[in-house]
């Protein structure tokens, strides 16, 4: 439990400190310009835009998390958000170790 709060607590980091897109459209814009490391997408999302962003990652290389829910992802942000990805490579990797032992759905 400790270490998906950490996880967490990485996105708000990562959000003030300018390395963190969210939302549907922001993320799909840097995601296509090559700047996403990581893409977190909730897992109460629907069936279709969970597929369209698993076609994204296998597209561009990228690593796909959906370890947790619209809600806990947006507690997270401060704001209501269900998609978001992580610009800094470092950051990818320390939140990805967070997540890996926490819940093994990563794609």
């Amino acid at each position: 439990m400790i270490t998906k709060q950490k996880a967490l607590n990485m996105l708000g980091l990562a959000q003030r400190a300018s390395f963190l897109v969210s939302g549907d459209e922001q993320v799909e814009k840097s995601i296509k310009a090559g700047k996403v490391q990581l893409i977190v997408l909730a897992h109460d999302l629907s069936q279709n835009t969970q597929d369209r962003y698993e076609r994204f990652a296998k597209q561009h290389h990228i690593e796909l998390d959906q370890s947790f829910s619209r809600e806990e992802i947006s507690q997270a942000l401060g704001k209501s958000r269900a998609i978001c990805g992580l610009l800094n490579q470092g950051m990818a990797e320390k939140f990805l170790s967070y997540t890996i032992g926490e819940d093994d759905q990563m794609k």
